[in-house]
């Protein structure tokens, strides 16, 4: 008794994208690593810095200028969209298959992602 349960090619295409995404996170952050390590950063032990606030043009000018912050947050940022692409997908494909239940899971799932980023 074999199952005859197939993957779809939009599920395929899926998986494969974050596959892809995984390998460019784990490289991108990498490289900021690197990056990060051959920058001059003065150690001021004298004076505590709180906990860093993400900024989006404070990431821009790191990213656009190659500093090794900006780099590793990228690929933090690469690593944090996997599974809402993975979710995406499974929305595309539901959507295909007019699968009713699991469209409004996804929606729910994409919602609950979605104000968890704008809110935080």
């Amino acid at each position: 008794m074999g199952n005859n349960i197939r993957a779809s090619k939009v599920e395929i295409l899926g998986v494969t994208v974050s596959r892809w995404l995984k390998y460019a996170a784990i490289i991108v952050t990498l490289a900021g690593m690197i990056l990060y390590t051959t920058e001059q950063h003065p150690a001021d032990y004298a004076a505590f810095s709180p906990a860093f606030a993400f900024s989006f043009p404070a990431f821009l000018d790191d990213l656009s200028h190659l500093r090794g912050y900006g780099v590793m947050t990228l690929g933090l940022l690469l690593l944090i969209s996997i599974p809402i692409v993975k979710v995406i997908f499974y929305l595309a494909d539901f959507l295909l298959k007019k699968n009713t239940l699991y469209i409004v899971i996804c929606c729910i799932i994409l919602g609950v992602f979605l104000t968890s980023m704008l809110l935080s």
